[in-house]
């Protein structure tokens, strides 16, 4: 390949690149509602809907505990959370889409059974769209707050 061929495929794959956000951007709206949508049924106690917003097999994987699998595995661990929290606030901020696949981030604040925060931090979720729509195929979240020394 000559050096000019070389930096025309350089600047193709830039280009590519960074028109890759705009694909994203088409999936966001429906990303968000569905993140928001996982939010009010969490909120409302609605965890066997929750548990099913994840692929038959799932996986959670909250901080300091192990991995949940299925849905059996999920709605137990969902329940367990519900017990100990009054409900939890996630913010959306971003997607990055290749086909059915997508990851998505935010940040989340979970409130203690008086409603006060007692965590906050991020997480990140691995969906992908089954029958034209989104679940989860796993998910994960840390704390922002150190450890106790």
């Amino acid at each position: 390949m000559t050096r000019t061929g070389a930096w025309a495929l350089a600047l193709l794959s830039v280009a590519v690149l960074a028109a890759s956000p705009a694909v994203a951007g088409d999936h966001d709206a429906e990303l968000k509602a569905f993140v928001e949508a996982w939010e009010q049924a969490f909120n409302a106690n609605e965890l066997d809907k929750v548990a099913g917003m994840y692929v038959e097999n799932g996986r959670r994987m909250p901080p300091n505990a192990e991995a949940a699998m299925g849905h059996d595995g999920i709605l137990a661990q969902l329940k367990a959370s519900r017990e100990v929290m009054s409900g939890v606030e996630l913010e959306f901020e971003k997607t990055v889409v290749e086909g059915t696949l997508a990851a998505t981030h935010g940040t989340y604040k979970i409130k203690g059974p008086d409603g006060s925060v007692v965590d906050h931090g991020k997480w990140i979720a691995v969906g992908r769209k089954v029958d034209g729509s989104w679940k989860t195929v796993s998910d994960i979240w840390n704390s922002d707050r150190p450890l106790p020394q």
